[in-house]
């Protein structure tokens, strides 16, 4: 299953990736219903990399960026036990001097 998932993420074209993940549904439709129904909820936004430029997919399609700057924001805040408001936070978060 996750190969053909795959296939459908990576397809050449947004259409083709479109094809491709109505096949898949349509085969796997009786054998995991819910699955096949969230994948058809969300299919327009979760085919939207495939809009792109080829050579920006990758870095639209994953989360590795989002998951960064959420650490760093954890990080961060960990050394420091209250903030007294909500700018010092923010400070802290964007490292500005001000």
């Amino acid at each position: 299953m996750k190969r053909l998932v795959k296939q459908v993420f990576e397809a050449p074209t947004y259409e083709e990736g479109e094809r491709r993940a109505r096949a898949l549904m349509a085969r796997f439709e009786e054998r995991y219903p819910s699955a096949m129904a969230c994948l058809r909820e969300d299919l327009e936004t979760s085919l939207e990399h495939l809009r792109s430029p080829e050579a920006h997919r990758k870095r639209i399609r994953t989360t590795n960026l989002l998951e960064r700057l959420l650490g760093e924001g954890k990080r961060r805040t960990k050394v420091v036990p209250r903030f007294p408001g909500e700018a010092a936070s923010l400070r802290l978060l964007y490292a500005t001097p001000w």
